[in-house]
């Protein structure tokens, strides 16, 4: 399949100038410093995020981020690390930022690449479609690799021009080189900070290695994701990506999605990141549904244990919870929604949808109801992100 060509690009001898030589040569040396277990040494950058979103946002500032785009898309080599890290980091605080999901114009260009051949007017379309998805993340690594590996096979296999592909190549090293620099991901302490979980499996990709198991992990504060490798030459046993990023936009998003029950407003649906205690109260049911008011949510980085939570009374028409990691058995950890109510009458019924770890979109998942003064807990021994519940309600 052509999309294997991804993975190993074959440059072209004609286009392999001096400057592309030294830029590859510098990020081979690059990943393989950072990641091989077997090297003592360290070196870590974590980005100052509060410090990049107060930059990228300040008209101000040299590193204002309309300004960096368009020196980016000039392809200004006076542009330094600093700038480059602004451009990648800086993306997290637009307009229209999304850590999860995947753009039209990127699954058009994944599912072209997946074909043996390209014909001259399959570049040309995967051209337009990267076009346009630079319009909407100028600062994505992916995009310039996948045009700069398009761009020189049209190049290598139908003679094409060798246009920009300088350029395309220098974008790509630069904006890799500002989430590689950010930590050499072989222990928690030193994990490597991405945008986007996209960018876990791009750099993965690079490095030449896969994915065996994946786990999500909250700690001191800090999300994680931890990979686990299968087995590869560089003979790595796993990676870690720091992904508070991610976390922070989604608890911004259901914050905003979720600004009626700050106004104490009742609402029919809330959205529930991992790792949150909640405290719902019933404030009317009529004809079967329920409206609801959310009193508090507050976010906790502890591994609960199902035993030791909700043993007290909780407040008439009240629904206290934790959605997270639990232990709910002997070394046995999951995601658990633990819960309990104190309504009166029969027992309610509630709807519940989860949004797996990488995906924007929420998927129905089953549930047993709502017991009046018991405690309750479902488990998912997946990787979820959050959960949404809805139309509580009396079945009729």
């Amino acid at each position: 399949m052509f999309f294997s060509y991804l993975c190993k690009p074959k440059v072209n001898p004609t286009i392999n100038n001096i400057i592309m030589k030294r830029i590859l040569l510098i990020l081979v040396l690059f990943l393989i410093a950072n990641t091989l277990p077997a090297q003592e040494e360290y070196w870590s950058n974590p980005p100052d995020l509060k410090k990049i979103e107060n930059e990228v946002n300040s008209k101000s500032s040299p590193h204002y981020y309309p300004k960096l785009v368009k020196r980016l898309t000039a392809c200004d080599t006076t542009l330094v690390g600093s700038d480059y890290e602004a451009l990648y980091y800086g993306q997290a605080y637009q307009e229209g930022y999304s850590p999860y999901g995947d753009h039209d114009d990127m699954s058009a260009i994944r599912k072209m690449m997946q074909q043996d051949t390209l014909t001259p007017d399959d570049v040309e379309k995967i051209m337009k479609h990267a076009d346009k998805y630079i319009k909407d993340n100028p600062a994505d690594p992916q995009i310039y690799y996948y045009r700069f590996v398009v761009r020189n096979y049209s190049i290598q296999v139908h003679g094409a021009d060798s246009g920009q592909i300088d350029d395309d190549y220098y974008r790509f090293v630069m904006l890799s080189r500002a989430f590689i620099g950010s930590g050499d991901a072989k222990s928690m302490d030193h994990a490597m900070y991405v945008v986007t979980t996209a960018h876990e499996y791009f750099f993965m990709n690079l490095m030449n290695v896969r994915m065996h198991t994946q786990h999500l992990i909250s700690q001191n504060g800090h999300n994680y994701d931890l990979m686990e490798l299968g087995e590869n030459e560089e003979g790595i046993d796993s990676l870690w990506f720091n992904i508070d990023i991610n976390f922070n936009w989604l608890n911004k998003t259901f914050s905003s999605n979720n600004t009626k029950t700050k106004e104490n407003k009742a609402v029919t649906s809330v959205d529930i990141p991992l790792n949150t205690y909640f405290d719902i109260e019933i404030v009317k049911v009529k004809s079967g549904k329920s409206k609801f008011r959310v009193v508090s949510m507050e976010s906790y980085d502890e591994i609960i244990v199902f035993d030791s939570v909700l043993n007290n009374s909780i407040p008439k028409n009240h629904i206290i919870g934790y959605f997270g990691k639990a232990k709910w058995a002997k070394d046995a950890e999951s995601t658990n929604l633990i819960f309990k109510a104190n309504v009166d009458g029969k027992p309610l019924s509630f709807d519940t949808d989860i949004q797996y770890h990488g995906s924007e979109k929420f998927q129905k998942t089953s549930n047993s109801g709502i017991f009046n003064g018991v405690k309750m807990n479902e488990i998912w021994h997946d990787n979820i992100s959050a959960i949404r519940i809805s139309n509580i309600r009396r079945e009729k």
